[in-house]
């Protein structure tokens, strides 16, 4: 009986997943429907595939009777949506009975899909929100307020376009679902992986290229998957042997991936489904999104190549791959595979010249579809095709009902007006300093990104801060990317942190201290969104020389830290030295127009006599 279930409920997820898939490329050929249809539908396979690859719990595998029950209940909820959206969004504040039914059952719903996907966080943060709303008239001074009834509160989040299916959803079913559909394809064809083999090959050979090899087919990865989780075991599948021959240290290899894999949530064009909710939040091009994120993103990998290949303890150091195997690179066959990189060509090309994201994806995948036929031994048989489009709703099972979640908590914040009120509060506590706004930011964003995924923990941060910041007179954009890379520098972050698990996972180590480690090695990049946010010219918001000046400061500041990290720099470096050079650092990444100079002048005469000190010493011990 069971095993029956089973095989009835894979047909069904498979059915339902290529469904999925079909709908949105079909409806991104000819056009989109109704938000509020296109939504609905993308929720109902969501809510499908959640409830029935999902289990209950751990502890009941078994009960598919239940799975079925809720699927069941989820048709005619969603297909109310899509028969009556253009008359139900008018009766917002006072839903029909009906509407008040089928708005209850679909709240619950997508709560159960959401602990089902992610965990309990976020469900009970939307449960709260909502109790807010409701109560608010027993909570006395400013926080409170009148207080909603049940029919406003149901109605606001399930007839209009501002709750379940407001704009987070929104990006779901249209950018998220398109770029799902790309990477599954990517991945069927083989053209992903082809991509990182060409770079493990060129760098690999040299000295450190295998850990310099992974930053590079990481920041490749991370620009087609923009999942922290699925950069780590995408890059670590490529280039987790090559580290492992070259005698790299399992518990460095995690911590690598780790970083790398959080680098995934910042790359364009995905950025972890960030740039997609940001510029629907701001009202700006998706282009421009990724145009501004570029210089920071580069930034992040620059320093993993920096702190873990160019300035480290010569114990770390690891010989190439040529060194440590006989086997040669056959660079014909190499050039051979540079189509690989034409689908990601073509991506970045129409996004570049103002084309529509969607659309964009939308032709990539059929290039890569295309170019899978190019060898006879990628070439996709109609069955792979049908895999690679349930891969692609697959992807989405997390992300949909989160995203409607988060919905909830979006609209009780926009109907109790909670952000409005926590910027008041913060504006007269800290009497108009940005500076203290800027450490409560950071400090909120990660306390939520340890408890749920990045984008919800930036989408509720960035409704809370956002405005604060603004009315200091920080531009939104500015504002908005702040919050987003400190919910992304959170899944490195201690306890939750899903990018060290992952790592530690496919390299045997223990999790808690990879999570460790990878924090600690993080350090310096936390500097970054403070400089971004004193001098917008990491955000490519001035004139090239201001741009060059400001990133050569970076750099040498990510030197001067890397050097205090790993405790060397030419030489072994006491303790106080480390302290002294990661202040160093400091003062030479934030942005003054006095300090960063002189800072950085210091620290390379620092560098220079500590090399001219390394250079004796070794001098002296071949004399003896």
């Amino acid at each position: 009986m069971v095993s029956k279930f089973k095989i009835t409920s894979d047909v069904v997820v498979s059915a339902v997943g290529i469904a999925m898939s079909v709908y949105h490329l079909y409806f991104q050929a000819v056009g989109w429907p109704h938000p509020l249809e296109l939504r609905s539908v993308h929720l109902l396979f969501g809510l499908i595939l959640a409830f029935l690859t999902r289990p209950i719990s751990k502890r009941f595998t078994r009960l598919k009777i239940i799975d079925y029950a809720l699927v069941a209940i989820s048709f005619p909820t969603l297909v109310y949506v899509v028969l009556n959206k253009d008359e139900m969004i008018w009766r917002t504040f006072s839903p029909t009975l009906s509407e008040l039914v089928m708005g209850m059952i679909l709240i619950i719903l997508v709560l159960e899909a959401t602990r089902r996907t992610v965990g309990m966080s976020i469900p009970i943060l939307a449960i709260m929100c909502m109790l807010y709303a409701y109560f608010g008239y027993l909570i006395p001074g400013y926080m409170g307020h009148k207080g909603f009834s049940v029919e406003k509160i149901v109605g606001y989040m399930f007839n209009s376009m501002e709750g379940i299916f407001g704009t987070v959803l929104g990006v779901s079913a249209t950018y998220l679902m398109l770029f799902s559909i790309f990477a599954a394809f990517l991945e069927k064809t083989g053209l992903g992986e082809m991509m990182g083999k060409i770079f493990l090959r060129l760098l690999a050979r040299i000295k450190n290229g295998p850990i310099l090899a992974t930053g590079v087919v990481g920041c490749l990865f991370a620009s087609m998957t923009g999942s922290a989780v699925s950069n780590v075991l995408m890059t670590g599948s490529v280039t987790l042997d090559t580290m492992r021959r070259a005698g790299v240290k399992p518990e460095r290899m995690a911590w690598i991936l780790a970083i790398v894999g959080c680098g995934a949530l910042l790359m364009p064009p995905v950025m972890g489904a960030g740039a997609f909710i940001m510029a629907e939040f701001l009202g700006l091009p998706y282009g421009y999104i990724c145009f501004v994120a570029l210089l920071p993103a580069i930034l992040f990998f620059v320093y993993i190549i920096i702190s873990e290949v160019l300035v480290i303890h010569p114990s770390l150091t690891v010989k190439g791959e040529a060194s440590t195997s006989d086997r040669p690179y056959k660079y014909r066959s190499m050039i051979k595979d540079l189509y690989a990189f034409a689908p990601l060509a073509v991506l970045i090309y129409f996004i570049a010249s103002g084309m529509d994201a969607t659309m964009a994806a939308f032709y990539a995948t059929f290039v890569a579809l295309a170019l899978s036929y190019v060898r006879k031994e990628t070439a996709l048989k109609p069955k792979d095709v049908l895999k690679a489009l349930k891969r692609g709703a697959e992807m989405m099972i997390n992300i949909v009902p989160l995203n409607a979640c988060a919905g909830l908590i979006v609209g009780s914040f926009g109907l109790t007006g909670l952000g409005l009120k926590f910027t008041s509060i913060a504006l007269g506590y800290f009497r108009g300093e940005l500076i203290p706004v800027l450490l409560l930011a950071m400090a909120i964003t990660i306390l939520l990104g340890c408890a749920m995924p990045a984008v919800a923990a930036y989408v509720v941060a960035v409704i809370l801060m956002a405005p604060t910041m603004s009315m200091l007179g920080l531009p939104l954009l500015v504002a908005h990317m702040f919050v987003f890379f400190f919910s992304v520098f959170a899944q490195i972050t201690p306890p939750v942190a899903v990018a060290s698990y992952a790592a530690a996972t496919i390299t045997n180590t223990n999790p808690i201290r990879v999570g460790f480690l990878a924090s600690l090695r993080s350090i310096p990049l936390f500097t970054l969104p403070f400089a971004f946010v004193f001098d917008s010219s990491l955000l490519l918001q001035a004139a090239p020389l201001g741009i060059a000046f400001r990133t050569a400061m970076v750099l040498v500041g990510f030197m001067a830290f890397s050097a205090a990290v790993n405790g060397f720099l030419f030489v072994e470096l006491k303790m106080v030295y480390r302290v002294c050079l990661a202040l160093l650092g400091l003062l030479i990444i934030l942005p003054h127009p006095v300090i960063n100079v002189p800072c950085a002048i210091a620290f390379i005469c620092a560098t220079l006599v500590l090399r001219a000190l390394s250079k004796r010493r070794r001098m002296t011990k071949e004399r003896l």
